[in-house]
This record gives C-alpha cells, structure tokens and sequence, in this order.
C-alpha cells in the first residue's frame, strides 16, 4: 500500500513577478565565487536600510562566479539606489551591478534564459494553458494517443537528467525521478513497484498539475509524462492498465502502469 510522504511544501516562486511598491529595484549582480561574498552584499543593503523581498544566487561553475538577483524596497533607504549601486560595484571581486526600477512592471528584466541545473533550458506555462491544451488533443483524439503523444515529454526528462547521475542505480533514480516531477510542479509522486520483475508501478501523485483546475479530475498527460520517465530508467515500456482516479478531497490521482514488452533498442 502506498503512503504518501507527509512532509509539508512550500510554493516554489519562480522569481518573475516583482512586489509593488513605490521605490522597488530589481538588482543582478555578479561576482567572483567566494566564501562569504553573498553575505557582504546583503550587508550593504541592510546598512541602508533596504527591505529585501526576495534573493535568488546561482553559481557559474565555468566561470568560476555567482550571479544574484535581488528584489528590494528602497523607500526607507538613506541613500539613492544609484548611490548603493556604486558602493556595491567597489566591492572587491564584484564584477557588475545592474539595477532597475520596476515602476509596477509584473516581470523581472535581467534574468533569461529559464534553466533547470546549470544546462537544461526550459519554459514556464500556465497550468491552465496546458489543461486546455490536453482538453482540445482529447475531443479529436483518443486517451490512448494523448498518453502516446505524452510519453516523449516522459523521454526526454529521462535523458536530460541521466547525464547528471550516470553513476546511479535504478533505485536511485527512482528516487531523483519524484523529486524531480515535483521540483518541476508536476506532482508530488510516489512510484512503487510490485511483479517479479518490477514490471508494474502503482503511481501516486499528490497535488497533481491539475488539482486547483475547476471541473478537472484527470490527466493523460501526467500518465503518458510518468509512463516515458519510467521507460527511460527501466528499459520497459508501461502502459496504462485501467483507468486513473483522483479524490477531490485527498487531491490524490492513482493509476498503475505495466510492462507488455521490452521498449526497443532497451532491456529491462
């Protein structure tokens, strides 16, 4: 029997959409990686008072530098945010400073493109786009082929992170294949194999794409994405064996998934 974990989440924010207010910056910065660089920008700002919404750091490994993404309120300040942007460009190892304000503008300036890792690049959707875009491929095509057309998505994840754990076993990819449809706000899932050979896997998604999505209660589209990740890691091709149900109450979706044969070129 399936246990979901019960670890509470916290929405992941993808930082795009700035606070309002009425002397709001978006600043980027970047510096040579250092032990404790981050934090002696971050003294800067809170000597002059500036109310932090939001940071975000991301490291160059090439490069051997961090970038960081700061959203703040300079209204209380005791110095312009030109001034603050001088004084933190003259900080030793810090290579650029570049600042905006946002004058209500919803979306962040400097920051593109999208990226999972240090090399995948990716595009955000609404999940409403991709709801209603598995709704039109349902009223000309069966569910069979919306999983189908689903299952290169499930593929294609596989081989984007393989080359991030080539070491890893089955098991440990397993493990890295729900964290990471969660990390990308599929799910929170819970695979787990049953048969002699491992060649079933009852699926549990917890909080599916779609469960804050009115009148919506399924998606194909999760279980031909799930279908092609699990072929990736175990060399089987699943298919869907009866029908997905989902608890509104639970915002629980269950399906399971079985091997008919080896996917090709693979082996299990």
């Amino acid at each position: 029997m399936s246990v979901m974990p019960a670890e509470v989440y916290y929405p992941y924010q993808i930082g795009v959409v700035m606070p309002r207010g009425e002397e709001v910056y978006e600043v980027v910065i970047v510096a040579e990686e250092k032990q404790g660089m981050f934090v002696k920008l971050l003294e800067v700002m809170s000597r002059h008072y500036v109310n932090l919404y939001g940071t975000f750091t991301r490291t160059n490994l090439v490069s051997d530098t961090f970038i960081a993404h700061v959203i703040g309120d300079f209204k209380k300040a005791d110095a312009s945010a030109r001034q603050i942007q001088e004084e933190l460009s003259k900080l030793p190892l810090v290579r650029s400073v570049k600042m905006e304000k946002k004058d209500n503008m919803p979306f962040g300036r400097f920051l593109f493109p999208v990226m999972i890792a240090s090399e995948i690049r990716a595009s955000l959707l609404p999940v409403d786009a991709l709801t209603e875009w598995e709704s039109r491929l349902l009223q000309e095509n069966s569910k069979k082929a919306v999983i189908e057309l689903s299952r290169p998505l499930g593929l294609s994840l596989y081989t984007s992170f393989r080359r991030y754990l080539p070491w890893a076993d089955k098991t440990i990819f397993v493990s890295a294949a729900e964290d990471a449809l969660r990390a990308l706000g599929w799910g929170i899932f819970k695979l787990d194999f049953a048969g002699k050979r491992n060649e079933k896997v009852r699926v549990t998604v917890r909080q599916p794409i779609f469960s804050e999505q009115e009148g919506v209660k399924q998606s194909y589209g999760v279980v031909g994405i799930t279908a092609g990740l699990l072929e990736g890691i175990t060399g089987m091709r699943l298919e869907l064996q009866g029908e997905p149900t989902y608890s509104a109450v639970t915002k629980e979706m269950k399906f399971e998934l079985a091997c008919k044969f080896p996917a090709s070129g693979r082996s299990p």
